[in-house]
């Protein structure tokens, strides 16, 4: 599979791209199993720490920080049970230790759990696992999607799945400090609308928890973190709005800023319609516009309160050349946004373009059945908010990254990270982009997926390319002030010379080395690279 000509390379490399960027590459490494990219967990001064998983084994590798090359490695083993399903929702260093955080699903007791692995480096084992979360369900359709994340010194937990017979989406909330001691579970419903599942959490300076539901902020304060105040957000009924894609974050002055994309509502529309699939609503829902709110903790209440219209003008760099000046809107909505803050309290956002599209059966017989749906992923939508809430400068980044989505049901479909959550451990992996805004650059790294890297999904099974990571990674950097690009690098060269393709997925920026790395790889063959643009 190797091209013969560099077969042979093993040596550390240095090349410099045609924008003067510096990559250094590692040896090739191998390994047993192909799994998951390494994902970069802790650096010190000499070393960085890495860990990966590859079905039921954890693989620590611990690199050079100097020479890029593999110092040791070592595999801590999970005791896999007859009966359940693993599957690996987030790797994190806590405390000197790596801890793999594991969904485990046994369909005997019906029951599913998060788990703790913590894994000791200096002793190389693997240590007791602690019990997180453990909750029942009915049918394997009821399972849902959990996603873990780590938001300052906080676990996120956020569990959902929907419920057929209320026609609501059950979700549970559990977030715990970095010693693993629980500090809020909370349960709530959610309607069956286009409403991000997997949206951050965000905390203020006193510990108070803050998530959107059912288009209400909801408070829950630190010293009652089991029951919610809820603050309906503004606009939305009064203008009769459809918002979606709602994201939360802290901006430096300590208030909580939340976006989100809408739609307006048809005037016979009911706001929560009754709907058998998702689907019916991605099919008809679109982008209109930006809903921009910031929460002050002192006054509990609103302080700011925007909606932005997209002028036609925005909205054509969206449509196909023939469509221009015809939609006023943008077809389908945003997922994966991300909110990055300057110091002066401006807001970036970043957001990818999700696009739903059918496919019907094309035989007679079957006269055009439905048979499944197809969830493509495309475009960047940029934009700046000043901390008056106005929108300084919109852009936009076309880009071909197709990928399918897994199920059809609302929980599955919601969250660019379920790949993560839901597939057994070492299976693949997928992200979209990754984005870094600090000393006055505005950085995007991604992978430029080949237009005809499509996979297809029906209700029976699902198709999705081997190798649908595979692609040119693309580094561009904006000029936070005006919000024009400054600077693209298309690393082509650096994956070709020996078949390992850029895990972005892997992406991890040292302050200490001023430098990003990440890996190159490839079935069971993994590269460190580094490079600075």
């Amino acid at each position: 599979m190797r091209k013969v000509l560099f077969s042979s390379i093993l040596s550390l490399a240095t090349l410099f791209l045609s924008a003067q960027s510096q990559v250094t590459k590692s040896e090739i490494f191998e390994t047993e199993d192909s799994g998951y990219a390494p994902k970069i967990l802790h650096e010190d001064d000499s070393k960085f720490y890495c860990a990966n998983v590859t079905h039921d084994m954890i693989r620590v590798v611990i690199f050079d920080k100097k020479s890029l090359n593999k110092e040791s490695q070592f595999d801590v083993t999970i005791r896999q049970r007859t009966g359940v399903e693993y599957g690996l929702l987030n790797l994190a260093w806590i405390d000197g230790k790596i801890m793999a955080f594991i969904r485990e699903d046994n369909s005997s007791r019906n029951v599913l759990m998060v788990m703790a692995y913590p894994i000791n480096v200096e002793t190389r084992r693997l240590e007791k696992a602690v019990q997180l979360t453990a909750r029942k369900y009915e049918y394997r359709s009821d399972r849902g999607v959990d996603k873990l994340s780590l938001i300052g010194d906080h676990i996120v937990i956020q569990s959902a799945a929907y419920n057929g017979d209320l026609d609501k989406t059950e979700k549970q909330l559990n977030v715990f400090d970095l010693q693993l001691q629980e500090q809020c579970s909370y349960e709530y419903k959610m309607q069956l609308e286009l409403e991000e599942i997997n949206s951050d959490i965000a905390f203020d300076k006193d510990g108070n928890i803050y998530l959107q539901n059912n288009r209400e902020l909801l408070v829950l304060e630190k010293a009652n973190a089991y029951q919610a105040k809820s603050y309906p957000l503004p606009m939305v009924e009064k203008e009769q709005l459809i918002p979606f894609s709602y994201q939360l974050a802290n901006n430096p002055q300590g208030e909580v800023v939340l976006t989100a994309f809408y739609q307006r509502a048809d005037e016979d529309e009911d706001l929560y319609p009754e709907l058998e699939r998702i689907s019916e609503i991605y099919e008809d829902i679109a982008t209109e516009g930006l809903l921009y709110y910031v929460f002050d903790p002192a006054s509990q209440s609103f302080s700011l309160q925007r909606r932005h219209k997209f002028d036609q003008s925005f909205v054509d760099k969206f449509l196909e050349s023939g469509d221009a000046g015809e939609e006023p809107f943008i077809p389908q909505v945003f997922t994966k946004i991300v909110l990055h803050f300057d110091a002066a309290g401006n807001c970036y956002l970043i957001g990818e373009r999700l696009i739903y599209r059918p496919f019907y059966s094309t035989s007679l017989a079957t006269m055009g059945t439905l048979m499944g749906e197809k969830f493509d992923l495309e475009d960047l939508i940029l934009l700046k908010i000043n901390p008056a809430g106005d929108i300084v400068w919109k852009n936009n980044l076309a880009k071909m990254h197709r990928y399918m989505w897994q199920q059809n049901d609302l929980v599955a479909m919601t969250s660019t990270d379920k790949e993560l959550s839901i597939q057994p451990m070492g299976e693949f992996d997928y992200f979209s982009f990754y984005s870094r805004l600090s000393d006055g650059k505005l950085e995007i790294i991604y992978n430029d997926i080949p237009e005809n890297e499509i996979g297809q999904v029906s209700y029976e099974e699902v198709d999705v390319f081997d190798e649908f990571d595979e692609g040119f990674p693309n580094y561009l950097l904006f000029n936070p002030g005006n919000g024009q690009e400054e600077k693209l690098e298309i690393w082509e060269d650096m994956i070709l010379e020996n078949d390992l393709y850029f895990k972005t997925q892997s992406i991890y920026y040292s302050e200490k080395e001023q430098s990003y790395f990440s890996f190159l790889g490839a079935d069971e063959e993994y590269q460190l690279i580094k490079f600075q643009p």
